[in-house]
Formats: structure tokens, C-alpha cells, sequence
């Protein structure tokens, strides 16, 4: 007489998180795709680096802010000039464009509104980063 014996498989907590959120089925309902995602978890990191060395570096990332801040004025007096490629840097970041419009309000509400995930995403991290340190 053989006796089988039924053998249970343990989930772990992660993979009863990952069950019970169901993260395609999310991002499908968000309209989010792949590259969206990347975009969040890219900016979610940058937030959480710079709130973490802005807790423990403020004093640094001032001299950095003031370094800036006179390299900017020294191109504006054709002391010292540099070109950035701004809209190259948008696009590689994930970063959407608004449509031209005649009130620089409703551009950068439009730009707020297109970009809301990115924001929030950054912000999240910037405050997790500061809170760890």
C-alpha cells in the first residue's frame, strides 16, 4: 500500500505581495507602460540620492547651488560660455513636452499635468531619503 502525500508550496511574503497587487493589472488600469515604470523608479531614486545628501550634505549642496548659480551669471556676462542641450536631457529622462500656448500659466499646468507621476515619484523619494539619513 503506497500513501501519497500532497505536498503544499509555501508562498513568501513577497510573492503573496506581488499576488495580491497584481501589478499588471495595475499598470494596465493606470495606463502605464514598461518605460513609464522605469521612468518612476528612476526618478524615485534621484529623489531618494538627493534627499539623502541633502540631509547629510546640506551644507555642500549650498556651495554646489551657489557654484551654479555664479556659472549661470557668468554666462549671462559672456564671461564663461556653455551650452546645454535641454530638450535632449528632457527626452532621455522621460520627460513630456505641453503644446506652445500664448499663457506660460496653462503651459506649465499642462506640464504639471502630464508629468504628476514623475513629480510625485521624485517628491516620494526625496522625503524617504531625507527621512533615512
Amino acid at each position: 500500500m503506497i500513501s501519497q502525500t500532497s505536498s503544499v508550496t509555501q508562498m513568501g511574503w513577497f510573492d503573496k505581495l506581488k499576488n495580491s497587487l497584481n501589478l499588471d493589472a495595475l499598470a494596465q488600469k493606470l495606463n502605464l507602460s514598461q518605460y513609464r515604470l522605469l521612468d518612476l523608479a528612476l526618478f524615485f531614486g534621484v529623489g531618494f540620492l538627493t534627499g539623502f545628501l541633502w540631509k547629510r550634505y546640506a551644507n555642500y549642496f549650498m556651495a554646489a547651488v551657489i557654484f551654479a548659480t555664479l556659472l549661470f551669471v557668468f554666462n549671462q556676462l559672456d564671461l564663461l560660455s556653455f551650452n546645454i542641450n535641454w530638450l535632449k536631457l528632457q527626452e532621455c529622462c522621460g520627460v513630456q513636452h505641453p503644446a506652445p500656448d500664448a499663457d506660460i500659466l496653462s503651459m506649465l499646468w499642462s506640464w504639471t499635468k502630464m508629468n504628476v507621476l514623475i513629480i510625485a515619484s521624485f517628491v516620494l523619494g526625496f522625503c524617504f531619503g531625507a527621512k533615512v539619513s
